[in-house]
């Protein structure tokens, strides 16, 4: 563990040579995320993602691997922010992340909490008796990670989980300097923002569907069972008003057949008092070897 003085002198560098930088990337995020919130666009959201890459990559290299001395910041900090930071490059054309305005009033509440913080950050600092560049910027290592979690916990379930995942430890791991380590009390709230990005992360966590096919060819784990006889889509069994909408190909029988005319059915044909079965008269030597009715 290095000494707390030489922990903030290297944060203090780090300010002092990128504090323009940092205000361009500030107003960029703000902006950014302001359109997101109010207007949702593809490009903005793209924008939004390229600035975080910009400034994971900014704090792996520049930070941990130039301003920064210590083992710890060479191999887990340096490898950990570079890597989210191309990950999140790598989002602006594989579109898993998309940023939003939560619905919930919590959720919005949550999020809105958790931005304010993020601004905060170094008016805390300096709470606790330090001046810039001494302090914890918004574009700094916890800030920014406080920041992703935030923006990550309010797009769920459309999030990256590796991005999510990786996340979460350096929060964790602001324990110790929340208790005194370093004396940067304000890592607390990086702490508590990770306890809920890893309750987010679980509450959205989602099992693979099921790759089996029935003999629709759509997957079975969605096929919706209901007593009307009714034909539904399955991609669209949980949205009634847009059956009418339904492809044969994609349909498939709700509920079991009954009355008299199901036992000179098929086993398996797709029918309902809407879709009738197309009436087909073959000789009974064809189909059911003189017998007179289906096996």
């Amino acid at each position: 563990m290095i000494p707390t003085d030489v922990f903030w002198s290297q944060i203090a560098a780090f300010n002092s040579s990128t504090w323009v930088v940092q205000a361009v990337w500030l107003a960029a995020v703000l902006a950014a995320g302001c359109r997101v919130f109010t207007r949702p666009d593809a490009r903005w959201n793209a924008a939004l993602k390229l600035l975080l890459a910009v400034a994971f990559l900014c704090d792996g290299i520049v930070f941990f691997l130039v301003a920064a001395d210590g083992a710890f910041y060479d191999y887990f900090g340096a490898p950990l922010f570079i890597l989210i930071g191309a990950l999140f490059a790598a989002d602006v054309f594989r579109n898993k992340i998309e940023f939003r305005l939560p619905g919930g009033g919590f959720t919005r509440g949550m999020l809105l909490f958790w931005i304010l913080a993020w601004l905060a950050y170094p008016f805390a600092g300096m709470a606790f008796g330090r001046t810039f560049p001494r302090v914890c910027t918004p574009m700094d290592a916890c800030p920014l990670t406080l920041l992703s979690i935030a923006l990550l916990a309010a797009a769920a379930p459309k999030i990256s989980r590796a991005v999510f995942l990786l996340l979460l430890p350096w929060a964790l791991l602001a324990l110790p300097k929340a208790l005194g380590m370093y004396q940067c009390y304000e890592d607390g709230i990086l702490f508590l923002s990770g306890v809920y990005g890893v309750i987010v992360l679980a509450a959205n966590w989602r099992p693979r569907r099921d790759a089996a096919r029935n003999f629709c060819g759509a997957p079975s784990s969605k096929a919706a069972i209901s007593g009307r006889g009714e034909l539904v889509r399955i991609s669209e069994a949980r949205n009634p008003a847009r059956r009418s909408r339904a492809r044969t190909s994609d349909l498939v029988v709700k509920g079991r057949k009954t009355g008299s005319s199901a036992s000179h059915r098929p086993s398996g044909f797709l029918y309902s008092s809407r879709f009738p079965p197309p009436k087909i008269h073959l000789p009974p030597s064809l189909w059911d070897g003189g017998r007179g009715a289906f096996p």
